[in-house]
């Protein structure tokens, strides 16, 4: 993130992997520290190709931006128009894979939906319905009502998706961010490919995440609809940092981990401690004036280091597949059945 002008209270120490506090000394270690003057291409060369490379063998991935506002989340994840950010480098690595295996039969779809004032919205509905977030009967998440765009072409059926979902998005200005992410946004690209040679499928689910930023309403001097917003921000926020810190082990005595308290950490329950590869990108302001929303920053990091996934390819054979496939087709058609039916009425089974 930028400066702002302001002192820089924090400092990057790429050989160590670290974050300095200038002030007191202290060094926070990570997997990878940039600073500022690493380009977005090689924050994704270095920590999110893998999760790519990975999803076009059946496993799962989340790769997400994590920081107070005007960190500089967005540019990381989508660019600015003139540079890439990490979900176009993302989608045009995917297409090189697929490409790169002609033996390979692929069916892929995308989604995009964003969490507003805790709602959940589809990007891609002309009228933005809202999208219901149930169990389905496999244990895992329905998303009803979700539009699923089928990908026959390329790179621009997907990036042109983002960019339509980008135009309905809730944005608005405040102190801190002319143009400020009122509402998180999960592009997801679903991935059936079939090896022709064995009759094996892999089915998989990438996500790829712009988190609105957590604010201080010191710094944003956000009133009336924008100060609404930025509270439901911080909640979903604050239940992301509690699920990590369950997972973590900084709660031992903590059984339950709490995943439905927001529809964030319910939409992306598998990706945290799940079966999902993830990468969390944590923005953040080495300018002195933010060092406490910094310093928070990277204490979530660092909890979010410890949390271990259990990651396995989601691999089936050829009837498997076809039986999934037909298995949620029968829950889709049942559902729409029930809710068409007038209520109180029994339609037996």
């Amino acid at each position: 993130g930028g400066g702002g002008g302001h002192s820089a209270a924090w400092e990057v120490d790429s050989g160590a992997e670290a974050v300095v506090d200038r002030r007191s000394g202290e060094a926070w270690r990570f997997d990878h520290a940039f600073g500022p003057e690493v380009s977005t291409s090689q924050l994704f060369g270095v920590c999110a190709r893998d999760v790519v490379d990975s999803f076009c063998d059946g496993f799962n991935g989340t790769i997400f931006a994590y920081g107070q506002t005007a960190s500089g989340k967005t540019f990381t994840m989508q660019g600015d128009g003139r540079t890439d950010g990490v979900i176009q480098m993302a989608v045009q690595e995917l297409f090189r894979i697929i490409c790169s295996r002609p033996d390979n039969q692929y069916i892929m779809s995308t989604s995009y939906l964003e969490i507003y004032n805790e709602q959940v919205f589809d990007l891609l509905s002309a009228e933005s319905n809202e999208v219901r977030v149930l169990d389905d009967q496999q244990g895992g998440l329905e998303l009803r009502n979700l539009t699923a765009k089928r990908v026959t072409s390329g790179p621009e059926d997907i990036l042109s998706c983002l960019e339509l979902g980008d135009r309905r998005r809730h944005k608005g200005e405040t102190k801190m961010n002319e143009r400020s992410s009122r509402s998180h946004a999960v592009l997801q690209v679903q991935l059936e490919s079939r090896c022709v040679a064995d009759g094996t499928v892999r089915l998989s689910t990438l996500n790829l995440v712009d988190l609105a930023g957590s604010e201080g309403l010191r710094h944003t001097e956000a009133t009336g609809e924008r100060r609404r917003e930025g509270k439901n921000i911080n909640r979903s926020l604050l239940a992301l940092s509690q699920v990590i810190s369950s997972l973590s082990g900084d709660a031992r005595t903590e059984k339950h981990i709490s995943f439905r308290d927001s529809k964030l950490t319910r939409i992306l329950q598998k990706s945290i401690g799940g079966n999902a590869q993830t990468v969390i990108i944590c923005a953040a302001s080495p300018a002195g004036c933010n060092h406490a929303e910094t310093k928070s920053t990277l204490e979530f990091a660092s909890r979010a280091k410890r949390v271990k996934n259990r990651v396995v390819a989601n691999i089936y054979s050829d009837d498997q597949s076809i039986i999934r496939r037909l298995q949620a087709e029968i829950d889709r058609l049942r559902a729409l059945q029930e809710e068409e039916l007038p209520r109180g009425v029994d339609h037996g089974t």
